[in-house]
């Protein structure tokens, strides 16, 4: 098999997983509890690859870059301010982007 047609049968593998799920239940409210657990997927994934980070590259790497660094205290203070998902990461990628653009 070549790479193009390995490619090609992965992305229809998963558009139909996701499709399934979507068109299955698209019509239909879920319940509270589900939909509950669904708002803090996004801070959860957020907060695994901030703790991977930490874990495989070490702290100290991680204390060194500035850029880094203050894109996380300004995602800290937006999300203590706004308890708002998008504002929290709008804000720590626009850190991010101009510290390390100063840098």
């Amino acid at each position: 098999m070549t790479a193009l047609i390995v490619f090609v049968l992965a992305g229809i593998g998963t558009y139909a997983a996701r499709s399934s799920f979507i068109l299955g239940v698209g019509d239909r409210r879920l319940p509270l509890t589900v939909e509950r657990f669904l708002a803090n997927i996004g801070p959860a994934v957020l907060a695994a690859l901030a703790t991977s980070l930490l874990l495989t590259d070490g702290a100290a790497t991680y204390l060194t870059n500035a850029a880094e660094v203050s894109a996380t205290v300004a995602a800290i203070v937006v999300a203590w301010r706004t308890r708002n998902f998008i504002w929290t990461f709008a804000a720590g990628m626009v850190v991010l982007w101009l510290v390390g653009w100063l840098v």
